[in-house]
């Protein structure tokens, strides 16, 4: 086989002579096209730059017109009558300063009369009705009945404080509409035109003989000027215009390209279409053109000259990768987990075989070549050894890293999980061989199956629960309904299902949820039940979060509390209600008066009336306290029913009201109502008129809480007693107010309501020290952190962190870091955020698993330099974690002090070892938490049901039992007989459903069944869970709980 190395020196030079050659010459043309296809990207941009710019001018001239048309409209509205000859001629003013040819007013019948005194009715027209409900809007072109040109129409309401008194528009008739809607493109080299989006063109160029369209109404339809290309880049642009957006083309016509974008104006589902020959574009960037091809020669003439020099680098580097194989062979002699080397043959022969391979293989060296006769093949399990050969086979025409995970039987007979992880070599001879590293993964594998074996017990007590549960998966969005929330409130999903007006509450509700925080969450709505009735529902959820505190699932329940709803608001009604009139008594409204001031913005307007009813106490001292009474319940109804819902209307005191007003537009509408309150005070009785005063103080002017605008309205009533009766103050028109504060002082009126290591030596074989450390350790987050303090060491660096995704893959941040002394901490400057917010850190392994930067001049990002600078990175070295070919993180360290330092191929190989035992470490142990979590809030959920939920095996011993079950039967207990504890039996019970599914073969069974030692009835269903490689168990979920008649 030919070599490069069997070649002379002088040879070699030739040939990496004209191979550097070759390579340059086409490096130099593709770089010469790239610079033109760049160049044309670049035009391309600055085109649709433009086009958006002319969009954003066209837009902003639409705006000041429809400013100026509001502004006068505004002005029109505060006259008693919009058509008064005074507001004509202001019009005609307008439309001499104007772009528009004339102005006109509608009135809400439709006749209108314009500033050149001509009327029309326009009752018909749509920018008029559009106009008259308030919307201000643009018509589309017509042609006017009046002059028999095309217009356009701008249209605003002409709105007061009583609705829309009538419509102010202005015509631009062709000559003047094309100042607004055209600009000149490119200085008059380009071309403009306005379409709707189903192509239609509204407005074309003045000289429209200038444009490929001229003798087209519609941009869609075929164009026998334009090359072939059009056609399809019509048919995007007709989907793009349809889905209202954006987007440009190029086109032929008559040999010149053309290029054409479109951008919608957002008017009237309009669009700006824009036109400019691609030489206009590109003339700009003819100098770019010229240093570009310049620049890339240097390069070419740079490269030639490195080109010299390689053969001397090659040689060298020859005899360095020699050096690192042998030192890589010495290393993976200590590898913790195992490393081994197989030539591609049928039985994949072991030809190299680390110590840690045969410590998983339970076997020594000499008893390997006996037991497996050097043969890869011959550890697989049986039934996992057709798959594995076929995978290495199919991986043999290709050099992909290939992860397995199989079973294998050690000399010992004991089954083990591995996880391997190889890749084909090949040797300097020419052959190949399959290099792989092996990890222990039985205990990660037993973890999983007691996963799913909870899950499958959690799911079919789920779906025999008579409560109405959910489980909601956040990273697929999906969710689960138990048949017992479907019976109840139909196929909704609780959006649906909540009312309208409660959606709030339940998004709060998920959102407390999806922070995280540990614990039950609950919140309290209206539910829409199938029968089309609303019930009031408590839902509870409880997160289940994953190793970086993100919330992965949320299980929950939704209870029927409208009975308690019930109590309770009428407990609150009671408490908080005037028995006697029906208001909110003194205390309730005080609070919601304070509450809603605290929180109101000071550019609000709001208004604290307090009224007393004239002469009340001759009423009560005359005719009694029972006539009185009636009177205050008829003043009452009356008082609330000239207020709003929104307002706060209360009694706080025997004859004393308050009341407040919320909002309030003017002070106009503040006296208005005042006069409507005394009105309704003026009422004739059998044997009494009343009358009342009433005192206002408004907020913000007069104060800013509750106690001062209670005193000063309450200062106020005392000036309106004071004269006379029978009428209402302001504050602000109290003469003097110290006066008057001194009076109701003298008077006992009251001014304010009542306020109710080690070390050890690690330098030959650091891999297995850090294995150690990790597996002998029980502190998870010790172990991980001295493991990092070890490598830093190790490796000469200043700091080693490790970042890690959440289990979604979408989250990244992170979660461990060690320092050496003197060297400033950075994991807080990378919180567990959303993954693309560190697009940088995930380049670093775009190309490989391993990522080394020699220096800082080598981050061509100016931020990302600025911020490794601020913490004080010289070089970097990093590897990623993988699992099952995923990256789920990575290893990293830091080098703050030795500037240029490189790490040799030893080191890289030492690094990847690291980061693969770490990183199964850290998998392993998140795993587990999430197991264990997972466990705990299921078994939260079944110890919540009103049902008897246990399991049982093969022998009828119980080996789980919820807490409803140990409630009714005291003496249950792990490994008693279920026939014993509940039916007080010393053989299993007729029609026993354990006995009928393993008769049958069927996985459930149901029954009714009655407990004689309680006396209690009950459905039970019963499921069989098939075990792969163990004994069947059995679930068993008692339901309909009843006293047996």
């Amino acid at each position: 086989m030919f070599s490069f190395l069997s070649i002379g020196r002088k040879s070699a030079f030739y040939l990496l002579a004209v191979f550097f050659c070759l390579t340059l010459a086409s490096i130099f043309f593709w770089y010469q096209h790239s610079v033109e296809k760049a160049l044309e990207r670049t035009a391309i941009l600055s085109f649709n730059d433009y086009a958006e710019h002319s969009s954003s001018e066209i837009n902003q001239r639409v705006s000041n017109v429809f400013s100026s048309l509001k502004n006068t409209a505004d002005l029109i509205a505060r006259e008693e009558n919009i058509l008064d000859p005074q507001v004509m001629r202001v019009l005609r003013k307008n439309v001499e300063n104007m772009p528009f040819d004339r102005l006109t007013i509608a009135l809400p019948n439709g006749y209108s009369l314009s500033s050149d005194y001509s009327s029309l009715n326009v009752a018909d027209r749509g920018y008029f009705q559009k106009a008259l409900n308030g919307r201000q809007n643009i018509s589309e072109v017509f042609v006017s009945r009046r002059t028999g040109g095309e217009v356009i129409i701008f249209a605003v309401p002409i709105e007061s404080y009583e609705g829309v008194r009538g419509v102010l528009y202005a015509t631009f008739e062709r000559r003047n509409f094309h100042s607004i809607f055209f600009s000149p493109l490119f200085g008059g080299r380009g071309f403009s035109y306005i379409v709707d989006d189903r192509g239609n063109i509204i407005l074309a160029p003045k000289k429209r003989e200038e444009a490929v369209f001229k003798d087209s109404a519609n941009l869609f339809s075929a164009n026998s000027k334009i090359d072939a290309r059009y056609d399809g880049s019509r048919h995007f642009m007709k989907n793009d215009m349809a889905a209202h957006k954006s987007g440009s083309f190029k086109y032929g016509v008559s040999g010149e390209t053309r290029y054409l974008n479109y951008a919608p104006l957002g008017i009237n589902d309009w669009y700006l279409i824009s036109v400019i020959p691609s030489s206009v574009l590109l003339e700009r960037l003819g100098d770019f053109v010229n240093i570009s091809v310049f620049f890339g020669a240097m390069i070419f003439a740079l490269l030639t000259i490195i080109g010299a020099i390689t053969y001397l680098i090659l040689r060298r580097q020859i005899q360095e990768t020699d050096v690192a194989k042998e030192s890589l062979k010495a290393l993976t002699s200590n590898i913790p987990g195992g490393v081994s080397r197989c030539l591609l043959d049928n039985s994949l022969t072991i030809t190299d075989i680390s110590d840690g391979y045969l410590s998983i293989l339970e076997c020594g060296r000499e008893d390997f070549h006996r037991h497996y006769q050097d043969s890869f093949a011959m550890r697989i399990h049986p039934d996992d050894r057709e798959h594995v050969l076929k995978m290495i086979s199919e991986q043999t025409d290709s050099d992909d890293i290939l992860s397995l995970e199989y079973r294998i039987i050690t000399a010992e007979s004991n089954i083990k999980w591995i996880l391997n992880r190889g890749r084909r070599v090949k040797e300097r001879g020419g052959g190949f061989f399959y290099y792989h590293v092996v990890l222990d993964n039985t205990e990660s594998k037993l973890n999983s199956d007691a996963l799913a074996l909870s899950e499958e017990r959690y799911r079919i007590v789920t779906e025999n629960a008579d409560e109405c549960l959910f489980d909601w998966n956040v990273l697929n969005d999906s969710i689960y309904f138990s048949p017992a929330y479907q019976k109840r409130f139909g196929d909704r999903e609780l959006h649906q299902a909540a009312n309208a007006d409660d959606r709030e509450v339940l998004d709060a509700f998920f959102s407390d949820v999806l922070s995280g925080h540990e614990g039950l969450h609950q919140a309290e709505l209206r539910m829409g039940t199938a029968d089309g009735d609303y019930i009031w529902c408590r839902v509870q959820g409880t997160p289940i979060v994953d190793s970086s505190c993100s919330v992965v699932r949320v299980v929950g329940i939704v209870k029927d509390i409208s009975e308690q709803v019930r109590e309770r608001e009428a407990l609150v009604m009671q408490a908080q209600t005037d028995s006697l009139t029906g208001l909110c008594d003194k205390g309730t409204t005080q609070t919601l008066i304070a509450d809603f001031l605290a929180i109101s913005p000071h550019d609000r307007m709001h208004a604290v009336f307090i009224c007393d009813i004239d002469n009340f106490k001759m009423v009560n001292d005359t005719f009694g306290h029972l006539y009185g009474d009636t009177i205050l319940g008829d003043l009452a109804s009356k008082l609330r029913s000239t207020f709003r819902g929104t307002d706060v209307v209360g009694r706080i005191g025997g004859d004393e009201f308050m009341i407040l007003m919320k909002d309030v537009p003017s002070l106009a509408l503040i006296h208005s109502k005042a006069l409507e309150i005394r009105s309704a005070f003026q009422q004739n009785y059998e044997r009494f008129s009343s009358s009342g005063s009433i005192g206002i103080a408004i907020f913000p002017q007069d104060g800013m809480n509750f106690d001062e605008l209670y005193q000063r309205a309450d200062m106020a009533l005392y000036s309106a007693k004071q004269s006379g009766k029978n009428r209402y103050m302001l504050y602000e028109d109290v003469d003097n107010p110290g006066d008057v504060l001194e009076k109701a002082k003298l008077c006992n009126i009251k001014t304010q309501p009542d306020q109710p290591q080690g070390q050890k030596s690690y330098s030959d074989n650091i891999t297995e020290y850090v294995f150690k450390i990790l597996y002998t350790m029980n502190d998870f987050e010790g172990a991980v952190n001295l493991a990092l303090s070890v490598a830093c060491r190790y490796f000469n660096m200043s700091r080693g962190y490790i970042f890690e995704y959440d289990v979604s893959r979408t989250m990244l941040g992170c979660t461990f870091e060690y320092c050496q002394s003197g060297i400033e901490p950075i994991i807080g400057n990378y919180p567990m955020r959303p993954a693309d917010q560190y697009p940088l850190f995930i380049k670093h392994f775009e190309e490989s698993d391993v990522f080394f930067l020699n220096s800082l001049d080598d981050v061509s990002d100016t931020a990302y330099r600025e911020q490794l600078g601020g913490e004080g990175v010289v070089n970097m070295l990093q590897c990623a974690f993988k699992d099952k070919g995923v990256r789920f993180g990575a290893l990293g360290f830091d080098d703050c002090q030795h500037e240029g330092h490189r790490p040799n191929s030893k080191e890289i190989e030492t690094l990847s070892l690291l980061a693969d035992i770490i990183g199964s470490y850290i998998l392993k142990e998140r795993s587990q938490k999430m197991l264990a979590a997972n466990f705990q809030i299921q078994e939260s959920i079944l110890n919540s049901l009103r049902q008897w939920v246990f399991v049982v095996n093969l022998k009828w011993e119980l080996i789980y039992f919820n807490d409803e079950l140990r409630r009714f039967f005291p003496d249950t207990g792990l490994g008693k007989k279920c026939f014993s504890v509940l039916q007080e039996r010393d053989v299993p019970c007729e029609n026993c459903p354990l006995e009928e599914m393993r008769r049958t073969g069927n996985s459930t069974y149901t029954i009714k069944s009655c407990f004689s030692k309680s006396g209690l009835s009950a459905t039970v269903n019963a499921a069989a869970i098939r075990r792969e490689g163990g004994d069947d168990i059995y679930t068993f979920c008692a339901l309909d709980i009843r006293k047996e008649d």
